[in-house]
């Protein structure tokens, strides 16, 4: 096992250790399942040992202080034992922490152990990452010091001449350009050649008068159908579109129509407008026969204080328009003599709907004398 290494936080730590034979140092013991690793670091004067149970450092109460190392590979590295620690599975680390390692064999057969091995996290390897990262990659631009200029401008202007490799001025090269004599440039087919010997001044007379000349009886048709100041238009569909006015011509459009019909009106009332003013209409009002306006003024006229408490009355005014058909037609008798009691019967002529006695006017009872008619058949 190596004695002393350091890694970024964070980072994972293969712990690598050769066991040899007790009998035999030259013979590497391969195959052992009793190869095992511990774990502990100093938190402040505390000794704390690491669980691999849960992966944390702790004082006491662990449920596994060993780790069974597992053999490298048996065929090309016998008596090799490794294990990966991931220290960003740690559940409670410190910053910039060490760890002491401790490699033992519970079978007692291997001769070189214990060993022990030593791990830092942190610390410069951190900063160092930190610093490589943030340098610049190519294409991001740089900002150079005053040192690093000057020494680049020193570089450039001894190849080049003092001042030379930085370039004319726009206005130096436009002036040279319409300085330059024109006798100098007179080889076939250059721009100087051509301006020199085609683009004379009778040259360019004449095309234009002969531009003129095509497009003038066009033009001369094209702006006498213009329309003159107060002549009326006939605008067609999409003939004009919000592109084509400029604020101020929607301002004197504007203007217009307020001045015919008042400032606003021609964007028509409100809804909230029209509300009020349907509500607040005056009835009866001069509302033609038939419409509304009058139906609901008629029905005010009509519907005054004195019927409308009649009608508040109508719901209790209850009438059985049934049993009213059935007392003047449904089978009617007097009880046996001694009772005086009328009975009306229902359509079935056997169930009673309504009773009441019959007395004389001393308030005795009428009784009837045999054969004298005291009963009455359904009508039909």
């Amino acid at each position: 096992m190596s004695g002393y290494r350091r890694i970024q936080t964070g980072g994972s730590d293969r712990i690598v250790t050769a066991v040899l034979h007790a009998g035999d140092p030259s013979s590497p013991l391969t195959g052992l399942a009793t190869v095992v690793l511990s774990i502990w670091r100093m938190n402040g004067a505390a000794i704390e040992w690491y669980d691999f149970s849960d992966l944390t450092f702790k004082a006491a109460g662990w449920t596994t202080l060993q780790q069974v190392m597992a053999a490298l590979d048996t065929a090309r590295s016998p008596g090799v034992y490794q294990y990966l620690w991931a220290t960003a599975g740690i559940t409670n680390p410190n910053a910039d922490d060490s760890y002491f390692y401790r490699v033992t064999d519970t079978s007692s057969q291997a001769r070189n152990i214990p060993q022990e091995g030593m791990l830092d996290v942190g610390q410069y390897p951190d900063k160092l990452d930190a610093l490589v990262s943030s340098r610049a990659v190519p294409g991001d631009a740089m900002a150079l010091t005053v040192g690093e200029r000057a020494a680049l401008d020193a570089a450039l202007s001894a190849a080049h001449g003092v001042g030379s490799w930085e370039g004319l001025g726009s206005s130096a090269v436009a002036a040279a350009v319409w300085d330059e004599a024109a006798a100098g440039h007179v080889a076939p087919g250059s721009f100087g050649e051509e301006e020199q010997s085609h683009a004379t001044p009778v040259e360019v007379l004449a095309a234009v008068g002969v531009g003129l000349a095509a497009y003038d009886a066009a033009t001369g048709v094209q702006v006498a159908s213009r329309a003159a100041p107060g002549d009326a238009m006939d605008l067609v569909t999409d003939a004009v579109d919000a592109g084509a006015l400029a604020d101020s011509a929607v301002a004197e459009i504007n203007a217009g129509l307020s001045a015919i019909h008042g400032a606003g009106s021609w964007e028509g009332p409100s809804p909230a407008a029209i509300a009020t003013a349907v509500w607040d209409e005056a009835l009866p009002g001069a509302h033609a026969a038939g419409s509304a306006g009058r139906l609901v003024a008629d029905l005010e006229a009509r519907l005054t204080l004195a019927r409308a408490a009649y009608l508040d009355q109508i719901p209790g005014l209850a009438v059985d328009t049934a049993l009213l058909k059935k007392i003047p037609i449904n089978r009617l008798e007097l009880s046996e003599a001694g009772s005086g009691t009328w009975i009306l019967y229902d359509d079935d002529n056997v169930t009673p709907l309504l009773t009441w006695p019959v007395r004389d006017k001393d308030g005795d009872e009428i009784r009837m004398s045999k054969y004298v008619p005291a009963r009455r058949g359904r009508g039909v």
